[in-house]
């Protein structure tokens, strides 16, 4: 492919994640349908790319994709408004995803006759909200909700994306340990591998922290704690560990550095993710998960009817698991019927879905992987638009 095409291509790309942008804040449409559109219209539609180039570097881009949306999500998570939310907010997070995770997985173990490491991962990879669309949403809705509700639809997507993240990870490493294995066994491995994820995160992120300050005065520090980011991502595997997990645990250090300091009563100079940082952090997540969007568009294939049924189906399952655990939550809070409505359909999912399933065929080869990928796309199409239809039910709800 010429260099001026590639180039006219990554022109278009930026621009159209920025115009997606803008419309979205006008119309409440989600940037992610127009950035598969378009990734659609330059590869199976008009062939300008050819999607298996996407696929030969797919994995490096969804393994980036990863490290990056765990890293800004813990380092934009405030630990105290966490745990002052911690009841109400946990409590719904865990009740919509056991709820989805337990219902897909029936649906696809039990109905469908899947293996069941495969329904095992539909149900996790598709448990959980997007904060990357959610949160968004919810600010474009400020001062026609409640704050209450609104703070909760945004941490609750905060904490979906690493649940989800995290408990899909483990599904993915249980499923490449031999099947010989006894159980015991394979648990005890998962377990070593959550604990070193955890507890390394969390102590790179002290030892960064104290380390960062005496780089600060440098141009392009920030770019140092990237690369920090990529060396503890694999030292991290290499220890037995997961580098995703403790990417995110070294984000919420970071991000948190001021009240980690004061927890543990740390007395060395600390530094951590000022708001600048954190603004140049979205930039570089904004082009990532653009060109994301925009690689699924290319390589996405909707051949087989019925993975698109599938995915509509548990779509709606989505929403009706999505329907009682919001009911279950307003009997605890009490939500009029406009809340209760936007609460229900404000469950799209989307970066993290893609990245898993991506990665999922991309990277591990799991036995039926390629059903999965058509399976979750058609998930994260489905559920934006139900999301958008929903928003527009609840403003239509509020004039009447």
């Amino acid at each position: 492919m010429d260099v001026q095409i590639i180039f006219i291509l990554i022109s278009a790309i930026i621009a159209i994640g920025f115009f997606s942008n803008y419309i979205f804040k006008k119309t409440k449409i989600p940037d992610i349908i127009w950035l598969v559109i378009f990734g659609y219209l330059i590869g199976p539609v008009f062939n300008i790319i050819n999607p298996q180039t996407i696929w030969s570097f797919l994995p490096l881009f969804s393994a980036i994709a990863l490290l990056m949306i765990l890293f800004d999500t813990g380092s934009r998570m405030d630990i105290y408004k966490l745990i002052d939310e911690s009841i109400n907010v946990i409590s719904l997070t865990v009740l919509c995803f056991l709820l989805s995770f337990f219902t897909v997985f029936v649906f696809c173990f039990w109905v469908l006759k899947l293996d069941v490491v495969l329904s095992l991962l539909i149900g996790s990879i598709t448990g959980g909200t997007s904060s990357a669309i959610s949160i968004p949403l919810s600010n474009l809705l400020k001062g026609k909700i409640r704050n209450e509700i609104g703070l909760t639809l945004k941490v609750e997507s905060i904490l979906t994306d690493p649940l989800v993240i995290i408990v899909s990870l483990v599904f993915i490493q249980a499923s490449t340990i031999s099947y010989s294995i006894q159980t015991l066994t394979l648990l005890k491995n998962v377990f070593h591998m959550f604990s070193t994820s955890i507890v390394f995160g969390l102590i790179a992120g002290i030892i960064w922290g104290v380390i960062w300050h005496k780089f600060e005065k440098y141009d392009y520090h920030y770019m140092l704690t990237l690369a920090f980011l990529f060396l503890l991502y694999v030292v991290s595997d290499f220890l037995g560990g997961n580098g995703a997990i403790s990417v995110f645990m070294t984000g919420v250090v970071l991000g948190n550095i001021k009240k980690i300091k004061q927890m543990f009563r740390l007395k060395h100079t600390l530094t951590g993710l000022s708001k600048q940082m954190k603004r140049f952090n979205s930039y570089i997540t904004f082009f990532i998960r653009t060109f994301f969007f925009s690689s699924i568009g290319i390589i996405i294939q909707f051949e087989n009817p019925l993975y698109i049924l599938i995915g509509i189906i548990i779509t709606l399952l989505i929403f009706i698991t999505r329907y009682v655990s919001v009911y279950i939550f307003s009997l605890v809070e009490k939500l009029s019927r406009g809340e209760r409505i936007l609460m229900t359909f404000l469950a799209p999912r989307g970066l993290a879905a893609a990245v898993l399933a991506s990665l999922v065929y991309a990277k591990y080869n799991i036995p039926g992987s390629e059903m999965l990928v058509q399976i979750v796309f058609t998930v994260i199409l489905g559920t934006v638009i139900m999301s958008t239809l929903g928003i527009a039910k609840f403003e239509r709800s509020r004039k009447g």
